[in-house]
């Protein structure tokens, strides 16, 4: 008796098509939202687009995407630790958060410390 293989859906990513971080937008439009989310930094409602990080984390955050960028900002607020912390802490959270944590970690030897 064969059994049938069951189709697998795929769930959307996100940051992908039907995500709201995906919005094509002009200039103007970009920088009434960037001007927003200055104004939700350190708040629940925070959308990933304005800088919140420090020094250390910096180059961490940059080129990290919307949603990692409020998962972060997310679980630092969680934690209740200054956003712009240069704690251990904090580091370690931004590091969990993002995909190019591990690789930057492996990079400046931080892998592995206790």
């Amino acid at each position: 008796m064969k059994t049938k293989k069951r189709s697998r859906r795929i769930k959307p990513k996100p940051g992908g098509p039907s995500s709201c971080y995906s919005l094509p937008l002009t200039l103007r439009a970009f920088e009434a939202v960037l001007t927003l989310d200055e104004k939700l930094v350190g708040t629940p409602d925070y959308m990933g687009v304005a800088y919140f990080w420090g020094q250390r984390t910096k180059h961490v955050l940059r080129p990290a995407s919307q949603v990692e960028r409020k998962r972060a900002h997310d679980a630092i607020l969680r934690a209740g630790l200054p956003l712009d912390g240069d704690s251990d802490e904090v580091a370690e959270i931004v590091m969990r958060a993002t995909r190019d944590g591990l690789a930057y970690r492996r990079q400046t030897g931080l892998v592995g410390r206790p």
